[in-house]
């Protein structure tokens, strides 16, 4: 009996759910998921491939469209550069000019400085020259009266010069300056120097000069004209701004009665006389 039931058992049929769920067929939609996969499969690759050649395509268009943008960039900076250049060398030909115009207002400046020094030192300098002379001619000396007629004292002023006693010719004949042609010359030089003592302005200063002494009927001839004396030198002084100034004189004795002394342009003789 037990034998005949486990036959029965065993042949039994199985349960539905069993059978439908071993015999049932797969569902379209997962037939076809399995037919489809391959497809899709080859579309991503497909569009893999596409995006790649599109990068190898706009890569070069990327680059080259940089590369433009890089040179307009460059010719931007450059013409902004060149701009800057010009005004920069604007404004150094505006300073060169700027600087020559201030150089020129400053020569003028010291022109007009020098110009002002010099009318001071002019107006304002001692000036000394001769004021008169006295002759005693019996005595054998000669008076010079020097005077300042500028406003600063003369210092270490000094006098140097000659007398000079000539005989004249007895010809018409001349010099090429028009002076008369003299035979004999005769006379003395003199030096003298006034040392600390400054000559002030309207405070006249004699000087005694002492002739050689003159030879018999050399005075008479002197009065008479028919012998010639001549006193003339150099006045050397500091002119109160420390500079060093002459003064050049000659003058010509004229006898009584019109006794006077001339001034005399032909100033040679005493030279002559003074380097002999």
């Amino acid at each position: 009996m037990r034998s005949n039931l486990n036959v029965l058992k065993e042949e039994s049929p199985r349960p539905a759910t069993e059978q439908t769920s071993e015999s049932q067929p797969a569902s379209p939609a997962a037939e076809q998921a399995d037919t489809s996969s391959p497809s899709s499969r080859r579309k991503s690759i497909s569009s893999d491939l596409r995006w790649k050649r599109r990068r190898e395509t706009w890569v070069p268009i990327v680059n080259v469209v940089i590369a433009f943008l890089a040179l307009v960039v460059i010719a931007i900076q450059s013409k902004v550069y060149i701009d800057q250049r010009k005004i920069m060398n604007g404004q150094s030909d505006f300073m060169n000019s700027q600087t020559q115009i201030m150089q020129q207002s400053l020569n003028v400046s010291q022109q007009s400085l020098r110009a002002s020094e010099q009318s001071f030192r002019v107006s304002e300098r001692a000036y000394v020259g001769i004021a008169s002379l006295n002759a005693n001619l019996e005595a054998g000396e000669i008076v010079l009266l020097l005077q300042n007629i500028g406003r600063l004292p003369a210092k270490t002023v000094k006098l140097e010069g000659a007398e000079v006693r000539v005989t004249p010719s007895g010809t018409d004949e001349r010099t090429e300056s028009g002076e008369p042609i003299y035979q004999d010359q005769e006379g003395s030089e003199f030096h003298w120097t006034a040392g600390e003592v400054q000559l002030f302005p309207g405070t006249p200063m004699s000087v005694a000069i002492h002739m050689r002494q003159l030879k018999e009927g050399e005075l008479s001839a002197i009065l008479n004209k028919k012998e010639i004396l001549f006193v003339g030198g150099t006045i050397q002084y500091e002119d109160g701004f420390g500079n060093r100034d002459n003064t050049t004189f000659a003058f010509q004795y004229n006898p009584p009665p019109r006794e006077r002394w001339t001034a005399h342009s032909d100033l040679s003789k005493f030279f002559n006389l003074h380097n002999q």
